[in-house]
């Protein structure tokens, strides 16, 4: 059901999973306002504070939470400092009827001396908290990274706190061990740490991405890298292909279909760190596809096409007998779960062209969900609930759209090329998807 194999153009790099509860519940983000919290980002303090491993945590961490929405960093309160999303922020805010103003920088006062509840790091990196606020920043990440001997390598040690830049118990802190070689796993913790803090949201750095890439001749092999493509990893075996890959909850294993000499097989990955396994879940006569883990990881949706028909199945976690869901007339595949488990979301051509429908997790209560005409494809429900995206084709071009689970109007979130394969961050606010766009 695939609208075309396209060169996969990764765009807003983030990895597909979904967070469960106890029931179906549905958490729009419908505000009046789109409104990112400042958080203060002054340089480092300490002796190590600008050498190779604090440039590279320092990058990272900003990246992270600029790309966050939720959190916008600011290292310099007279000159807010401009993120690369800013723009497009703005322009949200002012769609939705909020102001989109700079504020005016203020003239520098010191005022070290009256914040006498400050933490000694906190004093250390912003010892004028007035122009901070005057800013519209009222939290601040402050950082010390101390040079130590540890046996014959040189090392550092970074402290950190996340405070309210009037002082005050610490939002966050902790301590950690920082070289070059773990300075993106912990500008990743910090992150997820800050947005957490100052949000009350989970932070998505630490999540990672999966896809298949081509190697050498046409075979295509997974790649499992972090959510902006760093340290890109290709797992499995060299010589089988493998496709459309899903994490298990956890982020420590992966399910997809590889084609080796016995024919297209559902199987599992363990992932790195730990050590490599694999394991085979499903080898059935006919052709598997599209794995859909469920929200609790206990068994995976996946599509069974054989005697002419393909229809959707679910197998356990650890492999089995597949139990069918699906036996209409036509094509039934791409499976999503909704965030509880309780229903899947998926395609198929049984009224004719390919629609989505939605069903219960026994294969009951199946219902066409959109009117909207034309090939309809790839649905991912977020892990919110409130939304589901997935391909149309519009003018001869497949594009990405997102539309509320219970009704309404979809919306189209792509311009341009043609785009496939959605799907959603951890936090229910940015989507990976595959696209021609760069050629």
């Amino acid at each position: 059901m695939k609208a075309g194999r396209l060169a996969a153009t990764l765009l807003l790099l983030l990895w597909c999973t979904v967070r469960s509860s106890a029931e179906d519940v549905y958490l729009g983000l419908r505000r009046s306002g789109l409104q990112p919290i400042l958080v203060g980002l002054p340089r480092f303090a300490g002796a190590a504070g600008d050498d190779a491993a604090s440039r590279a945590l320092r990058e990272v961490l900003i990246a992270d939470l600029e790309f966050s929405v939720l959190v916008e960093p600011v290292s310099d309160p007279s000159r807010r400092r401009r993120s690369r999303y800013s723009d497009a922020v703005d322009n949200l805010r002012r769609l939705l009827g909020g102001a989109g103003a700079e504020p005016e920088p203020a003239p520098v006062a010191p005022d070290s001396a009256t914040w006498v509840h400050r933490s000694a790091l906190l004093r250390a990196t912003i010892p004028f908290a007035v122009v901070w606020e005057h800013a519209g920043v009222g939290i601040a990440l402050s950082a010390s990274i101390d040079a130590h001997a540890s046996g014959e390598a040189a090392a550092s040690s970074l402290r950190y706190e996340l405070n309210f830049v009037e002082g005050g118990e610490p939002l966050a802190a902790g301590t950690r061990p920082l070289d070059t070689e773990n300075a993106r796993d912990l500008a990743h913790e910090i992150a997820d740490a800050v947005v957490l803090a100052a949000a009350g949201e989970p932070g998505i750095a630490r999540s990672r991405i999966a896809y298949a890439r081509p190697e050498s001749g046409r075979v295509r092999r997974i790649v499992v890298a972090d959510y902006d493509g760093g340290r890109a990893l290709a797992i499995g075996r060299d010589d089988d292909e493998a496709l459309m890959p899903a994490f298990f909850p956890g982020d420590r294993r992966l399910a997809c279909i590889r084609y080796g000499a016995g024919g297209p097989d559902l199987i599992a990955y363990t992932l790195p760190p730990a050590p490599a396994g694999e394991s085979i879940l499903s080898a059935r006569p006919g052709l598997e596809s599209t794995p859909a883990v469920a929200p609790d990881g206990s068994k995976i949706a996946f599509t069974l096409s054989k005697g002419g028909n393909s229809d959707l199945y679910v197998v356990a976690a650890r492999g089995g007998t597949p139990r069918r869901l699906t036996s209409a007339p036509g094509i039934d595949t791409s499976p999503s779960w909704s965030p509880t488990g309780g229903q899947l979301v998926f395609t198929s051509d049984r009224s004719g062209s390919p629609s989505l429908y939605v069903m219960g997790d026994t294969g009951l209560a199946q219902r066409n969900l959109l009117l909207q005409r034309g090939y309809l494809d790839a649905a991912a429900w977020s892990p919110r609930g409130d939304r589901i995206a997935y391909v149309a084709r519009e003018n001869g071009r497949f594009h990405v759209f997102s539309v509320d689970p219970l009704g309404g109007m979809p919306h189209r979130l792509t311009d341009r090329g043609n785009n496939e394969s959605p799907c959603w961050s951890p936090d229910g606010l940015h989507l990976i998807f595959s696209s021609d766009r760069s050629g």
